[in-house]
């Protein structure tokens, strides 16, 4: 068999910055005497030949990434030969997606990459759609998306490239079975074409059941290249033993397998000679730079034109003094306040802007979410949730009080709440909060319907135990929300008694405990547990 792929002594380095002005010397040549090295992966040699499907097992921070980036030459090594002799392509979480474009816009941004005309495009657009199986949301940005359909679309992708060389890094880790067994079987499509597959994983039985050889890295280093049972039955044995130790152990074993990848290597005085020469070029080469931009910032034209002299075109600059006239003239001053406090939506719905006249919607937000409001004009408040900045009413928020009482509730007590047949499962379904996705898809039973939140994290619903699972960006369940509770005033009034917030029409209400922070909709019937 011909080799596919060679690697001979490879190994992968970074520089440990602790600060940014550390990394602006080194990249100005200017690097101290010692400098501090992470080797992500430290003299790795192997062959795979055409056809073979190999497994790269290992534990977090052992290097798998890294190689599945080397492979698939998105990342170069910092030493070692890498011959590569095919078209690989990488399937991994939001690798080369773009969450501000649409599903659709992705599949054709991604097949221009591969440099596919619009006619091919065109062809693979269905077939890809259809293998995605991610229905409506293909016409919606790809920010809205779980992490198993932004993985489903880009395994999709990916596949219909027809690639020589095929790189999955952790791809099948999310998504439902019925996903899982149509990428196993593309999976074994590409194995009879005599395709060669790299397949990262932390599941010992995927790779069992995909894998003809495994490779088990270690702190970097290629620990063993083999068949895959040997391989694999090595591996669990060195994790049982290592799970029988101690606390102490376990951290005295990480801490010496460290020890050969972070280190401190001297810069050898010749290239520190050369190193200061060049900087010292660079420096006079700055100095002169920012001197010509002084000169042009302040010459007589660049005077003229703050002063208002019409250009050639006749058109006029503004004169900066304007404004200040209208100030005084009183027309259409809008007050500004900086408040630059953390807030909660204190309604049940509120749309969020992209302007401060209210008119470009963004999204909405819901009742106790909390927002970082940073100043308001006249009647709006500019906010900003996570990395996104927006406008909302004024009348919508209330600042967040930072001595916020913290009640010692637990889900138990309000379970006189919960519907009769939900009296015997909740806490069943609160064991499932801080899996991952798959985990709480084969456990639970009777799932209903999988739906997106306005956030686009996924939901899974079951409604004969009247219960609402919710996930974060992650993939782990994060949330459970029960349905249908009872109407009874009485019954609520001393969780409402504690309430941190309440909507202003008394439908809502936030508590905060030890471990949730909890919405009870009594407008909707359903409280909501979320996870701190």
């Amino acid at each position: 068999m011909s080799v596919k792929v060679k690697l001979l002594n490879v190994s992968k380095c970074y520089s440990l910055y602790k600060r940014n002005s550390d990394k602006l010397k080194d990249i100005l040549f200017f690097t101290s005497v010692e400098t501090e090295y992470f080797h992500a992966l430290r003299h790795v040699n192997f062959e795979v030949y055409a056809g073979e499907t190999i497994g790269i097992i290992g534990t977090n921070g052992s290097g798998k990434s890294t190689l599945s980036n080397i492979l698939a030459q998105v990342a170069p090594p910092t030493s070692g030969y890498v011959g590569i002799y095919g078209n690989p392509s990488l399937i991994a979480i939001n690798v080369g997606l773009n969450k501000e474009l649409t599903g659709l816009e992705n599949i054709k941004f991604k097949c221009l990459m591969h440099g596919l005309d619009n006619d091919e495009i065109e062809q693979l657009i269905p077939s890809i759609i259809k293998f995605a199986d991610i229905g409506k949301f293909i016409e919606q940005p790809l920010k809205k998306y779980s992490s198993g359909m932004k993985s489903r679309l880009g395994f999709a992708i990916a596949v219909h490239m027809d690639p020589d060389i095929l790189i999955i890094d952790e791809a099948l880790s999310v998504g439902d079975r019925t996903f899982h067994q149509k990428c196993v079987e593309k999976i074994s499509e590409f194995q009879a074409k005599g395709k060669t597959i790299f397949f990262v994983s932390h599941s010992l039985s995927q790779v069992k059941q995909i894998c003809n050889r495994v490779i088990w890295l270690e702190y970097g280093r290629m620990k063993e290249f083999g068949d895959t049972e040997t391989v694999t039955d090595n591996y669990n044995q060195h994790i049982a033993w290592f799970n029988k130790l101690s606390d102490d152990e376990k951290e005295a074993y990480r801490q010496d397998s460290l020890k050969g990848q972070v280190v401190m290597q001297p810069t050898p005085r010749n290239l520190l000679r050369v190193q200061r020469s060049f900087f010292s070029l660079q420096a006079w080469l700055l100095v002169f730079i920012v001197l010509c931009l002084a000169v042009l910032m302040f010459s007589p034209f660049s005077a003229e034109s703050k002063a208002g002299v019409s250009d050639e075109d006749g058109v006029e600059n503004v004169d900066p003094g304007a404004n200040n006239d209208k100030e005084k003239s009183g027309e259409n001053v809008q007050e500004t306040k900086i408040i630059n406090k953390p807030g909660m939506i204190q309604v049940g719905v509120i749309d969020l802007f992209a302007d401060v006249e209210l008119t470009q919607k963004i999204s909405t937000l819901s009742f106790a979410r909390e927002v970082q409001m940073v100043e308001q004009v006249d009647e709006v408040v500019k906010v900003e949730i996570n990395d996104q900045t927006g406008y909302v009413d004024a009348s919508a928020l209330k600042i967040l009080n930072a001595n916020m009482e913290v009640i010692d509730f637990t889900m138990g007590d309000f379970s006189e709440l919960f519907p009769e047949k939900t009296h015997s499962a909740y806490a069943f379904f609160e064991a499932q909060l801080g899996k991952s996705y798959d985990i709480v898809y084969a456990t639970l039973g009777g799932l209903t319907d999988e739906t997106i939140d306005e956030d686009g994290n996924a939901q899974l619903t079951y409604s004969r135990d009247d219960t609402v699972v919710g996930f974060n960006q992650e993939a782990v369940a994060n949330s459970m929300t029960i349905t249908n509770i009872k109407n009874d005033p009485e019954m609520f009034a001393p969780f409402i008694s504690k309430a941190s917030l309440s909507s202003v029409d008394d439908k809502l209400h936030f508590l905060l405990t030890t471990k949730y922070r909890i919405v009870i909709d009594l407008n909707g019937n359903k409280i909501t547990f979320t996870t701190i």
